[in-house]
């Protein structure tokens, strides 16, 4: 059997009191049980054979060997309306990309999509059409501001939820 698996940096406490609060002001709007923690992808959703699940692990302990601990900037807070998401904008890093470059390949020779260029704050756990009553809520705040990315996280999808089930430390 196949599940479903993400890669992600999630930031530290207190590093995100800010998205935390937005999160809480558009808590009536979220499904948040089913929702992952503030993250940037560093590799989307994809599938992987359960037995299999070491082999990816093993990859992943690989990959990270080469990457170091990051600064991540923030820049600004953005709403994608058309792909109902709320995401922070954070500065262009090529530090974590290139030491990741040899991972994405073994996954998925071209990936698509965009790395480390948001910090998902609600994406998917939002219900249906409130994404303009969250965003009206939350886009007078500002958010700027850093934090150190020193680790990655599997998620893996249980079917209800997503589990954090494996933490590699950068560094």
């Amino acid at each position: 059997m196949k599940s479903r698996y993400l890669l992600a940096i999630c930031p530290p406490q207190p590093s995100i009191g800010i998205m935390d609060e937005m999160r809480v002001m558009m808590d009536k709007f979220l499904l948040m049980e089913n929702a992952l923690p503030p993250h940037i992808e560093v590799l989307p959703e994809f599938h992987w054979r359960d037995a299999e699940e070491y082999l990816l692990v093993h990859q992943i302990k690989t990959a990270v060997q080469n990457c170091y601990s990051q600064v991540i900037e923030i820049v600004e807070i953005v709403c994608d309306k058309e792909n109902e998401l709320i995401y922070a904008k954070i500065e262009e890093n090529e530090g974590l990309l290139t030491c990741m470059k040899g991972f994405f390949e073994k996954i998925s020779p071209e990936p698509q999509f965009e790395p480390f260029s948001n910090i998902k704050i609600a994406h998917r756990d939002l219900e249906k059409g409130c994404v303009q009553k969250a965003w009206n809520r939350i886009k007078t705040k500002e958010l700027h501001g850093g934090f150190l990315a020193d680790k990655i996280t599997l998620f893996k999808h249980n079917g209800d939820l997503w589990e954090s089930k494996y933490v590699f430390d950068l560094d």
